[in-house]
């Protein structure tokens, strides 16, 4: 569930194709995604989730898997 959330988050935001997204897919380096982006990303990955993602866990998203594990961290805290 998150990973499908986040891959259309990412899809819509980045405008590309879904079936492109793996968890290995690196945003920033293979997606061209600059730090603005990712900032846009993580923003509406709080708001879908409902989750506010620590400033310390942002520097640790690389790839989409990242990002979902950070999300799921922030999931299981509630």
């Amino acid at each position: 569930m998150v990973f499908d959330e986040i891959k259309r988050i990412i899809s819509d935001l980045l405008n590309v194709d879904e079936d492109r997204l793996t968890e290995d897919t690196d945003i920033q380096n293979e997606l061209s995604a600059d730090s603005l982006d990712l900032y846009e990303i993580l923003m509406s990955a709080e708001d879908a989730f409902n989750v506010k993602v620590e400033a310390e866990d942002i520097e640790d998203i690389h790839t989409i898997g990242d990002a979902v594990r950070v999300i799921e961290k922030y999931l299981d805290r509630d």
